[in-house]
């Protein structure tokens, strides 16, 4: 992705948040559970790997997730992840930078998003549970009990 030689990396220096650290590491190095990664081991193909937040019909890669998303425009506010246009040259360019508020404010906003990402996904998995639990309580009761319109 974003590295060229085999060096230790400064954001290890960077970084003082364990977690965020991790976090951070794992998306660099592609060990994290974006939809690119998870179809992988699910046999899904690759265009097919949709992001589950948005409407934007694209594959939820990390160059999504961290500069395409309408999700995470308030976060990359925030965190001063700016790129009008995003390319991939943008991309390897932010995760390779070596700049300290930089490293932190890139590590902060990836480490913030995956757990609204995962909390997201949560509460549309529940609520996607819950209906098909209704529709199996409904689908069982005899027709006579509805009322018709």
């Amino acid at each position: 992705m974003c590295k060229c030689d085999f060096n230790y990396e400064k954001y290890l220096d960077c970084i003082s948040n364990n977690n965020v650290k991790r976090c951070f590491s794992q998306f660099r190095i592609f060990s994290h559970h974006l939809e690119i990664e998870l179809g992988r081991y699910n046999n899904i193909g690759r265009y097919e790997r949709k992001c589950k937040l948005c409407n934007c019909n694209m594959v939820e890669s990390e160059y999504h997730f961290l500069l395409c998303c309408p999700i995470y425009n308030d976060l990359r506010r925030k965190y001063n992840i700016r790129c009008n246009w995003p390319d991939l040259t943008r991309f390897k360019h932010l995760l390779s930078r070596q700049n300290f508020k930089v490293i932190n404010n890139l590590a902060n906003c990836i480490s913030v998003r995956m757990k609204i990402r995962e909390e997201k996904l949560l509460k549309n998995a529940k609520y996607f549970l819950f209906h098909v639990n209704l529709f199996a309580i409904f689908s069982s009761v005899p027709n006579k009990f509805f009322v018709k319109l």
